[in-house]
């Protein structure tokens, strides 16, 4: 069995959109992090615990798909919000979700709508839009100010404009705004506005900043609705379907390790399955009939090595082994009868993409196991 050098992955992901995915995701923590602080005050009411909840679970999934797409993920639905949602349905899940910011902040959120209650395509990226510029406008209020979300469908678009009573944006600054920069948000990176105008852009919309009534800034989202001309799919940062088809199963008892392992590969397309002990690997080789690899850590199989060892060497399709551990001595002799390739810890997860590459072609520039 051969033993790989742990060495960085090359990135291959644009840094301006990666920043811009983080920024995102930044802000849904924002919103998770206001309703945990809701919800864990000794006086807070049941149902505001359960809104607390429903907006976590939301946000957090967001997050995390935002995150997946970062990775090379193809788009994933939240609960049917990646593809199409009612108007209606994002302005009150908006409203809900900045609730609590607003009231930090001592900020009241107001909502005028005119026209039919539209479907959108792409409504996730709608909402990231919106959410940043609500975020921003909320930041830049005075006390005991408002902000006014105005929603107009009638037009055979859907359009949204942001407005706030704050400083408003210098003339300056309007040229340059949405090509990044640093920000005059307190603790802001600067990046927030360029993103969300590319997303749009990409999604078939369009961001700008609206001449209005002093005082504040306003800003105009245009979405265009579902009986119109089809949005473009909105494209993932980078698509890697190197396993697509593949089925894998990470045995690691360290639950960070795992799940990181996961959204790797499933990233690119494979089907995961994790299992975080011995026993539970084995009753995983027993019900999946076609596995292509396994990702195997030695200790949460240390008791049961043997075993483990004959029912991959007897499984029907013959699984390959990434061993990926800080502790391999012995291992060579004990898989023998299995294809397997030693991956030391710490790695990097452009380690790990490249070992399955090798172990599954069944092929390396040295000996390994048969």
């Amino acid at each position: 069995m051969k033993e790989r050098d742990s060495k960085p992955a090359t990135s291959r992901v644009d840094v301006s959109e990666v920043l811009g995915v983080l920024h995102d995701v930044s802000n849904a923590l924002t919103v998770i992090l206001g309703w945990v602080g809701a919800a864990r005050a000794p006086s807070a009411p049941r149902d505001l615990v359960d809104d607390a909840l429903s907006v976590i679970e939301r946000r957090a999934r967001m997050a995390r798909d935002m995150a997946r797409e970062a990775l090379g993920a193809e788009g994933v639905e939240v609960d049917g919000l990646a593809r199409m949602q009612a108007v209606d349905g994002i302005v009150a899940e908006l409203l809900k979700a900045l609730s609590q910011e607003a009231t930090k902040g001592n900020v009241s959120l107001r909502v005028e709508r005119r026209g039919p209650n539209v479907t959108i395509l792409q409504a996730a990226a709608a909402t990231q839009v919106l959410t940043n510029l609500l975020l921003n406008a909320i930041a830049f209020s005075p006390d005991s100010s408002t902000v006014t979300l105005d929603v107009d469908t009638s037009r055979g678009t859907a359009n949204f404009r942001v407005s706030d009573e704050g400083p408003g944006i210098e003339s300056s600054r309007r040229a340059t705004l949405f090509s990044g920069g640093a920000s005059t948000r307190p603790g802001g990176a600067g990046v927030g506005l360029r993103h969300a105008h590319a997303l749009a852009s990409a999604c078939g919309g369009s961001l700008a900043i609206v001449d209005a009534h002093p005082p504040g800034a306003h800003f105009e989202l245009g979405w265009p609705c579902m009986q119109g001309t089809p949005l473009p799919v909105r494209p993932s940062l980078r698509r890697l379907p190197l396993f697509a088809g593949r089925t894998f199963v990470v045995c690691d008892d360290d639950h960070d390790v795992a799940e990181l392992l996961s959204t790797g590969l499933e990233a690119r397309g494979a089907d995961v399955v994790i299992a975080s002990t011995g026993s539970a690997l084995l009753n995983v080789l027993r019900e999946h009939k076609q596995i292509d690899a396994v990702l195997l850590d030695r200790s949460p199989v240390a008791e049961q090595l043997v075993p483990v060892v004959d029912a991959l060497a007897s499984h029907p399709s013959r699984p390959a082994v990434l061993v990926i551990t800080g502790a391999a001595e012995g291992l060579g002799v004990e898989l023998a009868s299995v294809r397997s390739l030693m991956l030391r810890k710490p790695f990097e997860m452009g380690d790990v993409i490249e070992g399955l590459a090798v172990v599954l072609g069944g092929t390396t520039d040295g000996p390994m196991s048969k």
